[in-house]
């Protein structure tokens, strides 16, 4: 399978090799973020590419609308307690599931941010949608009696998220990657991430070039 009706300036791009992470400090489009880690017992669900397409009920591409920070607070002290990022997102095309093109559908992204959205918290190296990029994301969805239920989420957090910028796009004929390109925390594993990443964008956009 791969995504059809997609413009060549999301094939094309030379990419480079820098350091984007300093002293805790995350430059991305939505910040600068100071970057904090939420502790969480995760069991990780996929080992491989075609494990995370396997598992997952949504594999599309699509580019956010509208993202709003959920915190959820203590209500004696009315300090945070957690929050999450509750991301709409427009569907470009579907390789799995269930959606049509155009459709909106809705994402919960296990982050959050805080201090006049200046610190952001999050869980191990995934970092929030930015505004002009697509993405590809290998989602699941919430069960029926879940209180998110009709809603999804990133198999494996940064692992169900792949950034295909519209602005500056990225060839599958490149071999390195840097964490600003890639929209990873300095948490991520980038050399797993990165080979993840190229057998993605060989698999899903080479082809779609030629169409």
């Amino acid at each position: 399978m791969k995504i059809k009706k997609l413009t060549k300036r999301i094939m094309m791009c030379v990419l480079a090799l820098s350091l984007v992470v300093v002293g805790g400090v995350i430059y991305i489009s939505n910040g600068p973020y100071t970057v904090n880690q939420v502790m969480a017992d995760r069991v990780t669900l996929a080992n491989s590419v075609s494990q995370l397409e396997d598992l997952s009920d949504l594999v599309v591409l699509v580019t956010p609308k509208e993202q709003e920070n959920v915190l959820i607070k203590d209500p004696v002290d009315n300090n945070v307690i957690t929050g999450y990022t509750k991301t709409t997102a427009t569907v470009l095309s579907v390789i799995k599931g269930n959606v049509t093109e155009g459709q909106e559908i809705l994402i919960t992204e296990e982050c959050y941010t805080t201090n006049l959205n200046s610190v952001l918290w999050t869980q191990q190296g995934y970092l929030p949608m930015e505004d002009g990029d697509s993405y590809l994301l290998y989602l699941k969805a919430y069960s029926d009696t879940s209180s998110y239920k009709g809603m999804y989420f990133p198999v494996d957090l940064e692992y169900g998220k792949y950034v295909i910028p519209q602005t500056a796009p990225i060839s599958a004929m490149a071999t390195t990657y840097t964490t600003e390109q890639l929209q990873i925390g300095a948490e991520t594993d980038a050399v797993k991430y990165g080979e993840w990443y190229q057998q993605i964008v060989s698999s899903y956009f080479s082809n779609a070039e030629h169409e």
